[in-house]
C-alpha cells in the first residue's frame, strides 16, 4: 500500500467520526472558476473555498489518489454549483474518476471507473437490494385474447413527493386484466399488495401504491437527472431473463434527453422495470425500459464512418425518467377500462389482419383469418355462399359482388367509414392511441388508421382485379 492510501485511511477514521453522508446536489458553490489548473491546484482550491464557507461544518474533503502523477488541466466556469455538477465538469474529459469513501471524494487514475467504485455501507447496500422487486404477470382469461403470456420482469418500491410506490414500465403490466394478474416480492419473499394503479400518459411508466409493511424499503429519485454529465458511473439491478435471481451490472450514462437517459450498460430482457442507479448517490435516475438496435441503412453507416462511431455495439439501452412526469399526466389504472380498451384495439388489428388477406389475394376469402372479425366474415360468408349455389345467374353474382364490395369499403373507409368511427371514439388510456405513449413493439390507434387508409386506397385495384374476372 503506497503512503498516500495509509494517509487517506488514518484520515478517513477521524474524519468519519464526526461528519455525515455528503449531499451531491447541495448548493455549495455560488461562483467557481478554474481556467487551465492542473488538477491537483483546482481541487485545492475546491477544498480551501469549501473550508473557508464551512469551517465550522466541513462536508467533504477531495483527495487525489496520486497527485505526482495527475497532471491533467482542468477548467470549468460554473454558478449556482452542486457537488456532483462540479465533479463531473471538473473531471470530463480527463480519464480521471472518483469514489466516495464516508466524507472524502477520492479521484482515482484509471480508465476502468468500477475497478475502485463506490463504498456503501452493508446496510445500505442491503436497504437498496431489497427495494428491488421480481414481478410475475399471469394474465385471467379474456375472450379477446386468450392466449396472453405469463411474463416476468423487474422493479422497485420508491418515494414519489414523499408518497412510497412500486415502480415498473407499463409495457410489463399490460396484459394483466386486474390486480390479481400482478405478483410483486422482494429479494427476500416479502409480497408486495399492490393498490391503486397509475399510468404516464406520455411515457412507459406505472406506478402503484400498495399496503404498509414495516419490513419494505423505499429508493430516492434523483432530482438532478438533467446536470448529470456522460461518464457518469451506474448500476443496474434486477431479475434479467426470467432466472429469478438478483443480478447487478455496471456501466455509465450516455445522454439525457426530457423523458429518456441513455445507459452503457449490460440489460437483458426481464431487466425491464428495474431501477438505473447512480453509482455515487444511489439515487434513481430512469427505469430500464427498451433496447434498439442501431440503423444499418446506408445513410447512417456514412455518418458513422465519417464521425466516429458514437454507438459502438450498435445496440442503444435506454431508461425512462421519472423526475420530469408531470403530475397530471399520471391517470388512474382502471383495469375494467384498460381490458375493454386493449380488446378494442385488438378487434381493429383482427380486421386489418382479415382485410389484409382479402387485398392481398385479390379474392373473396373464408377462413380462419377472415373470422377474426365478424363483419368480414359475414360479407364474406355471404357471398361466397349465395353465388355459388346452384342457378345462381351472373346478374345475381355481380350484384352479390357489388354489395360485398360496397359492404367492405363501408368498413374501412377513412373519417366515415364504420370501423374508423369506431376507433375514433375517445380513448382513456394514451399507451392505445399514440406511439408517444411510450409504446415499444405493439400496434396502436395511429397505426390501425394508417393501415385503414393503405387498405382503402388499395381496395380500389382489387374490385378492378375482380371485375377482370368476371368479363
Amino acid at each position: 500500500m503506497s503512503n498516500f492510501r495509509i494517509i487517506t485511511s488514518i484520515l478517513a477514521s477521524a474524519f468519519l467520526t464526526s461528519l455525515s453522508a455528503i449531499d451531491f446536489q447541495k448548493v455549495y458553490f455560488q461562483a467557481l472558476a478554474i481556467e487551465n489548473q492542473p488538477i491537483v491546484d483546482a481541487v485545492d482550491k475546491i477544498n480551501k473555498i469549501h473550508q473557508s464557507q464551512n469551517a465550522d461544518n466541513i462536508e467533504f474533503k477531495i483527495l487525489i489518489e496520486d497527485p505526482l502523477n495527475m497532471d491533467a488541466e482542468v477548467s470549468l466556469i460554473l454558478t449556482n454549483a452542486t457537488l456532483s455538477s462540479t465533479l463531473d465538469l471538473m473531471l470530463s474529459g480527463t480519464g480521471y474518476h472518483y469514489i466516495v469513501q464516508g466524507k472524502f471524494i477520492i479521484i482515482l487514475n484509471q480508465d476502468n471507473p468500477f475497478q475502485a467504485k463506490n463504498v456503501l455501507e452493508d446496510s445500505d447496500e442491503t436497504s437498496i437490494r431489497n427495494s428491488v422487486c421480481s414481478i410475475e404477470v399471469n394474465p385471467s382469461y379474456n375472450e379477446v385474447m386468450p392466449y396472453e403470456a405469463q411474463s416476468s420482469a423487474s422493479g422497485f418500491l420508491c418515494k414519489i413527493n414523499g408518497t412510497k410506490f412500486f415502480v415498473t414500465n407499463i409495457h410489463v403490466i399490460a396484459d394483466a386484466n386486474s390486480l390479481k394478474d400482478i405478483t410483486v416480492k422482494t429479494r427476500d419473499n416479502t409480497e408486495v399488495k399492490l393498490t391503486d394503479g397509475f399510468v404516464a400518459q406520455d411515457r412507459d411508466l406505472c406506478i402503484f401504491r400498495h399496503k404498509d409493511d414495516p419490513k419494505l424499503t423505499h429508493l430516492d429519485i434523483s432530482t438532478a437527472v438533467s446536470s448529470r454529465q456522460s461518464k457518469t458511473p451506474i448500476y443496474v439491478l434486477g431479475y434479467p431473463l426470467g432466472g429469478g435471481t438478483m443480478v447487478k451490472t455496471e456501466g455509465t450514462l450516455k445522454g439525457v434527453g426530457n423523458s429518456l437517459v441513455e445507459i452503457d450498460c449490460a440489460a437483458f430482457k426481464g431487466n425491464s422495470g428495474g431501477p438505473v442507479l447512480d453509482a455515487i448517490t444511489n439515487e434513481v435516475i430512469g427505469v430500464l425500459t427498451k433496447a434498439e438496435i442501431v440503423s444499418e441503412d446506408p445513410f447512417t453507416k456514412i455518418v458513422r464512418d465519417k464521425l466516429g462511431n458514437p454507438f459502438k455495439s450498435g445496440l442503444r439501452i435506454h431508461a425512462t425518467r421519472l423526475d420530469t412526469v408531470d403530475t397530471p399526466s399520471w391517470e388512474k389504472l382502471f383495469f375494467s377500462i384498460w381490458e375493454e380498451e386493449k380488446n378494442r384495439l385488438w378487434q381493429h388489428y383482427n380486421t386489418i389482419v382479415a382485410v389484409g388477406e382479402i387485398v392481398s389475394s385479390k379474392r373473396v376469402l373464408v377462413n380462419e383469418k377472415t373470422q377474426l372479425d365478424p363483419d368480414v366474415w359475414r360479407m364474406s360468408k355471404n357471398y361466397l355462399i349465395t353465388s355459388r349455389s346452384p342457378g345462381t345467374d351472373k346478374y345475381r353474382i355481380n350484384y352479390l359482388r357489388e354489395s360485398f364490395v360496397r359492404g367492405m369499403e363501408g368498413l374501412i373507409r377513412p373519417i366515415s367509414g364504420s370501423k374508423w368511427l369506431q376507433i375514433s371514439k375517445p380513448w382513456r388510456y394514451r399507451w392505445f392511441v399514440s406511439r408517444d405513449s411510450g409504446i415499444i413493439n405493439g400496434v396502436v390507434v395511429d397505426d390501425i388508421k394508417q393501415y385503414y387508409r393503405i387498405m382503402h386506397n388499395n381496395w380500389q385495384s382489387v374490385v378492378k382485379g375482380w371485375e377482370l374476372e368476371v368479363l
